[in-house]
């Protein structure tokens, strides 16, 4: 079979195809391969695709789908403007922007799925809660707690720390606090 361009090839067999080949990056040669001293025989990327998919790959077409691609994004020109001005380039402008959305999203990060499961929907004294993260196996509970506030999961009333299985924005407590 002659080689192909990689458009020609259709996207979910495609998406396969770079699926495999991001996965064994580094752990199967490119190129090369072939008998070694022992006498096996050693496939090499293309030989395994062309086998498996029959498609017959060049090793740059082979290193371009081992890179990661590009997503495009379209955005006013204002905008980009504005986040060229106020975080020196628009790439560095979205990245800042979507940690913020991230963060705002009330999504818990991973490393504080375990305190949050363990102590959402509890109010315990400070003492309580060093124990328990410290048994959960963090080693800065004092780091933990205060990204749980920062995100908005915990809050200090009366003295205790209150902790909430889902994000409660900080305007909570200020509309609570002009509403009573």
């Amino acid at each position: 079979m002659a080689k192909v361009r990689l458009r020609d090839i259709p996207p979910n067999v495609l998406t396969e195809i770079r699926r495999f080949v991001r996965q064994y990056k580094g752990k199967i040669p490119v190129t090369g391969g072939g008998p070694t001293p022992s006498g096996e025989y050693v496939k090499n990327m293309q030989e395994i695709i062309k086998e498996k998919w029959g498609y017959e790959l060049s090793p740059g077409q082979i290193f371009a789908l081992q890179r990661p691609r590009p997503k495009k994004v379209s955005i006013p020109e204002d905008v980009a403007e504005w986040m060229e001005k106020e975080f020196g380039s628009v790439g560095d402008g979205v990245k800042r922007v979507t940690e913020i959305a991230r963060i705002m999203s009330g999504k818990v990060p991973d490393r504080f799925r375990q305190a949050i499961a363990s102590l959402g929907g509890r109010t315990v004294t400070y003492d309580e809660a060093v124990m328990e993260l410290r048994m959960l196996g963090y080693d800065d509970p004092d780091e933990v707690l205060r990204e749980l506030a920062r995100l908005g999961f915990m809050a200090n009333e009366a003295g205790k720390l209150k902790f909430y299985r889902y994000r409660r924005p900080p305007e909570f407590s200020i509309l609570k606090f002009f509403g009573s």
